[in-house]
Formats: C-alpha cells, sequence, structure tokens
C-alpha cells in the first residue's frame, strides 16, 4: 500500500509541474528619465520557461497593449510626471509581474 501511495503523490507531482510554465517578467528600459515627447526603448527579458505566453503591458498613463512578441518596443509620454510601467506575463493565477518607474520632467 505504501508503494502505490508514493507513486500517486509522485504522478500527481509530476502532472502539477508540467502545467504550469514558471513565467518571470523582467524588461529594462534605455533611461528612466525623460522629457514629454522623449522615446523611452523598452526590451523584454522574461523568461517564458520555453513557452508562448501574453505579455500585458501598462504604461500607467493609460495606454495598455497586449503582446506576444520579445522584440523591443518603445513608448512616449506626453506629459510631465511619474509612470509606473507594468508587464504582467502569464495566464490566470500563474502569472509573474515586474514594474519600473519613469520620471517624465
Amino acid at each position: 500500500m505504501k508503494q502505490s501511495i508514493s507513486l500517486l503523490v509522485l504522478a500527481t507531482l509530476l502532472f502539477v509541474s508540467c502545467n504550469k510554465p514558471n513565467y518571470n517578467a523582467c524588461f529594462t528600459l534605455d533611461r528612466s528619465s525623460v522629457n514629454p515627447g522623449d522615446i523611452i526603448n523598452i526590451t523584454n527579458c522574461s523568461d517564458f520557461d520555453g513557452e508562448e505566453t501574453r505579455s500585458k503591458w501598462d504604461f500607467g498613463d493609460g495606454f495598455s497593449i497586449i503582446s506576444t512578441r520579445l522584440d523591443p518596443m518603445t513608448h512616449a509620454y506626453g506629459t510631465r510626471g511619474q509612470f509606473t510601467i507594468r508587464l504582467t506575463i502569464g495566464e490566470k493565477e500563474n502569472t509573474s509581474e515586474f514594474t519600473r518607474t519613469v520620471v517624465v520632467q
């Protein structure tokens, strides 16, 4: 009986780990302080654990996009202020989030 319970636990652990890729959201900015209208270059350095997934970008100024690409992107702010860029990757309860702050002078 003990051996069959051990096999069941092992099979369950393998099944759960196969269904949930490990996501790690990450991005870099070429600068974090800009003037209104200046373009910020953003590079997505997230680890998708070999799986394609949705990336939701929120730029803190009312603009957000959903993308599946890893290519560098750009964004420009039209007004002065402090804005938080938030990247969320993954699906449902299996997500990872990363933020950076941009100051527009």
